[in-house]
């Protein structure tokens, strides 16, 4: 029997619709009659992604189903106006990505109770939520600043700490892959640019070894279990890359089968 639920992303779906593997045929075929359409973090989609994104939804409704519901998710979709005026933004984002009208009183929205009280505020303070722009707009310049690395004062893009979590020195990678995928339908090819990060954790420094996936994830969550002298974390931190070249073979290893 075929799932009910397909979960993938945008460039997945695409390939599943223009690829003629055995396979890609048979996940199509099964979702022939396709009930819902679900699109998470639907800010997301603008400009030329939003474009591409709008045209492959349009693909599926007339491969799939005509009729499919589409829902779209979003925490951050608008914050300025009315409720009224936000759910009629939502709804012409929406109705411009998925191609068929979405009424303005059919976005669902939610409201935050606070259930503990607000610490006291010094004087000349103002509480604000961390919906509020301002709290969207300096996450944004606080990851800029730990991908550029200008700022070490103000972000760290690495750092150290003892943990019980494990008995053997292990460093934990966070690996960036980027494929390049040609698209080609008739006599007209088109490339899109697929990323996506893998964490990678290694036990051992003169000998290392790759950590299979149970054992790396929960290492995600590892507690402190005390603090690690500045010099010390410093030289941790120094040393660390030192054992990549060692690694070099298994990340290559590893990007390829990602690519397939």
């Amino acid at each position: 029997m075929p799932p009910d639920i397909l979960l993938t992303n945008y460039v997945m779906l695409e390939l599943l619709m223009t690829r003629q593997d055995d396979l890609d045929r048979t996940v199509m075929q099964a979702a022939k009659g396709l009930k819902y359409l679900v699109l998470d973090e639907l800010h997301t989609y603008r400009g030329r992604q939003g474009a591409d994104v709008a045209m492959l939804v349009r693909r599926v409704r007339e491969r799939l189903n005509p009729n499919v519901l589409s829902i779209g998710t979003s925490a951050t979709m608008a914050r300025e106006g009315t409720l009224q005026v936000r759910n009629e933004a939502v709804a012409a984002v929406a109705s411009k990505l998925f191609g068929t009208g979405v009424k303005p009183e059919n976005i669902v929205t939610e409201t935050l109770q606070r259930q503990t009280p607000h610490a006291e505020m010094p004087a000349g303070a103002e509480f604000i939520h961390r919906t509020h722009p301002l709290v969207g707009q300096l996450a944004d310049f606080i990851a800029e600043q730990a991908m550029s690395g200008e700022d070490t004062d103000l972000v760290a893009r690495a750092g150290a700490i003892y943990t019980r979590a494990v008995n053997t020195k292990t460093t934990v990678y966070l690996l960036r892959l980027r494929s390049r995928l040609t698209i080609r339908r008739a006599r007209q090819s088109r490339e899109m640019l697929a990323e996506e990060a893998l964490m990678l954790a290694v036990e051992g420094r003169g000998r290392p070894r790759l950590l299979p996936k149970a054992e790396a994830m929960p290492l995600m969550q590892a507690g402190v279990s005390k603090n690690m002298a500045l010099d010390r974390r410093n030289r941790e931190l120094e040393t660390a890359p030192q054992g990549l070249a060692a690694l070099q073979e298994d990340f290559e290893r590893l990007a390829e089968s990602r690519s397939r």
